[in-house]
């Protein structure tokens, strides 16, 4: 079987040998943006067939059907769907064609070179709740779902492969994901291109029932994936059972059965895991997964919290969860204004994520505070 890190060195597929068929939805054909988009597809593609889908702002429009009418027409080995808010670059549809091997039916790019938005490694768990990798490979990798943004199927496989018109705007390229998986093919993203996604300029995202729909998209996924179990024996069998995808299984499992522990249990539970686990990607993204989710082993409003908070901020910290470990810290200095220690380490978190000024800030307060006070070590 081809590795993945050998698909681009290996495969045979490309715009010299293989037609693609380019569908771009649009909601205005003369907006600058679609104009854009347009124009860098035919920049830096060749050998396509470009179909444009202007929907006109119709708020009864049916993306899924859409894609579905034009997956019946297409007579093209490879079709790629495209919003008009996707910005292409050189080698793109090479880049997501060096991908297909016997096993795999998808490829998406990253986003900005980030996996958010175009492949995720986290199972959906009915919330629409997913964390990007901390790490992504520098090869094309598995991914669990992905975005409809931009996809390239492989019409061979997955042609009859339609998407669920049931779902009005949410979930319906998550289900289509889960459904290559279960057809025995694979989704891949491709670090190797990357391109700009404005996410969300294609269609008003801020219609006045958007929250119904997304209800509505919610309800019958937690119907038809979670309460049938379907998402479950995707999780217990393909998924697991894959070298980078099992890893992730084993995180939403755990994150799962922590999510309703108490603050104090939580972190307790966290800090055996990082006893453990050895790897420091898994135990980031399971921090990061968990706390979005239990934001109140974070807070505290009596005097005598300050100590609780400083020593959560500091689990948190070596768990490599770096901005909760923040607020942490910040809540904690509220509460004892001549917490040195406090202001040492918002200076070692703020310096993690970047923050150089609040890092600088904090490491002068603490030096004026106490120049001898050991705890300055840290900042050596």
């Amino acid at each position: 079987m081809i590795k993945y890190s050998d698909k681009v060195a290996c495969c045979s597929y490309s715009s010299a040998t293989h037609r693609t068929t380019i569908l771009v939805t649009c909601s205005d054909f003369n907006k600058k943006m679609t104009q854009k988009c347009l124009a860098l597809i035919k920049q830096h593609t060749s050998n396509y067939e470009l179909l444009i889908m202007d929907n006109g702002n119709d708020p009864n429009f049916s993306h899924p059907a859409e894609m579905n009418s034009a997956l019946r027409a297409v007579n093209t080995d490879f079709m790629v769907f495209m919003d008009d808010d996707v910005f292409v670059e050189a080698g793109w549809l090479d880049g997501l064609l060096a991908c297909i091997d016997d096993k795999s039916a998808v490829v998406v790019p990253v986003h900005q070179g980030k996996a958010h938005f175009s492949g995720i490694y986290m199972a959906d768990d009915g919330e629409m709740f997913h964390v990007d990798p901390s790490e992504i490979p520098s090869y094309p990798w598995p991914v669990q779902r992905y975005s409809s943004a931009l996809m390239l199927l492989d019409v061979r496989k997955i042609g009859s492969l339609y998407m669920q018109q049931q779902y009005k705007k949410f979930y319906f390229d998550c289900v289509h994901a889960f459904e290559v998986w279960e057809a025995g093919y694979s989704a891949i993203c491709t670090p190797l291109v990357s391109i700009t996604h404005l996410c969300g300029a294609t269609t008003n995202v801020a219609v006045s029932n958007a929250q119904a729909i997304i209800e509505q998209d919610r309800s019958l996924f937690i119907k038809n994936w979670i309460e049938s179990g379907r998402l479950a024996k995707l999780e217990q069998s393909v998924w697991r059972h894959d070298i980078h995808l099992g890893k992730y299984v084993e995180i939403v499992t755990l994150a799962r059965q922590m999510q309703h522990l108490c603050g104090e249990e939580l972190l307790n539970e966290l800090r055996n895991l990082s006893g453990q686990l050895t790897d420091s990607v898994c135990i980031k993204d399971i921090s990061k997964y968990i706390v979005a989710r239990n934001s109140n082993i974070l807070t505290g409003t009596e005097p005598g919290d300050w100590e609780k908070l400083s020593a959560n901020g500091k689990i948190l910290y070596d768990l490599g969860a770096y901005l909760p470990a923040l607020f942490s810290f910040r809540r904690a200095l509220e509460l004892k204004q001549n917490d040195v220690d406090g202001w040492v380490w918002i200076s070692l978190t703020a310096t993690r994520i970047g923050d150089f000024k609040l890092a600088a800030m904090a490491r002068d307060g603490a030096f004026a505070m106490a120049p001898s006070h050991p705890a300055l070590n840290l900042l050596a």
